[in-house]
C-alpha cells in the first residue's frame, strides 16, 4: 500500500492525522500521564515539588513529539518520492497558529486535541479560500498574524475576565 492510497475514499495522510488526534486526545485527556503533561505545562516547578518526575515525563513528551514529526517525515517524503533535508522548514508559525486559533493556551497547562483539530479545519478552509480567491502568499501571511494576533487578544480577554 502506498502513501498515496486511500481508504475509503480518504486519503492515508488524512487517516494517519485522524488517528493521530484520535491517540493523543484520549492520551492527554483520559490518562495520568496526559494530566502529569498538563500539570508540567502548567508549572514546571510546583509540579516538581509535588513530586512528578518531570525530566523524565517532558522527555517522553519530547520522543512522542519527535517519533510523530519522523511520522510525518516520512509521509512527505513517500508523497514527493524523495527526502530531503529542508522540506518543513518554517512550518514552526503555521503549527503555532493552528494550536492559537484552535484555543489552546500558549501559556500551557490547558488545551485539547479536538481544539487543534479544529483549528487544523479553520486554516484549511482558509488557505482553500485563498488559493481560490488567488490571494499572494505576502497577504496569506499577513492575514495570518493577524488572526494569530486577534486570537492571542481573545484568549488575553477570556482569562482577564476569568480572574474576576
Amino acid at each position: 500500500m502506498c502513501i498515496r492510497d486511500s481508504i475509503w475514499g480518504i486519503p492515508i495522510p488524512g487517516v494517519l492525522l485522524v488517528i493521530a488526534l484520535l491517540v493523543g486526545g484520549v492520551a492527554l485527556g483520559r490518562s495520568v500521564y496526559g494530566r502529569y503533561v498538563y500539570a508540567i505545562g502548567g508549572g514546571d516547578e510546583a509540579s516538581r515539588l509535588t513530586g512528578l518526575r518531570t525530566r523524565s515525563i517532558r522527555t517522553l513528551a519530547y520522543v512522542i513529539t519527535g517519533a510523530l514529526a519522523a511520522l510525518a517525515g516520512c509521509v512527505i517524503a513517500s508523497q514527493l518520492g524523495e527526502g530531503q533535508g529542508d522540506i518543513g522548514l518554517n512550518v514552526e508559525l503555521g503549527v503555532i497558529t493552528i494550536v492559537i486559533v484552535g484555543g489552546n493556551a500558549v501559556s500551557g497547562g490547558e488545551g485539547a486535541m479536538w481544539r487543534t483539530a479544529t483549528g487544523i479545519g479553520i486554516l484549511a478552509v482558509l488557505g482553500n479560500a485563498f488559493d481560490h480567491l488567488q490571494v499572494s502568499t505576502f497577504w496569506q501571511e499577513v492575514i495570518e498574524g493577524l488572526i494569530i494576533i486577534a486570537a492571542l487578544a481573545i484568549d488575553s480577554y477570556g482569562k482577564r475576565r476569568a480572574q474576576r
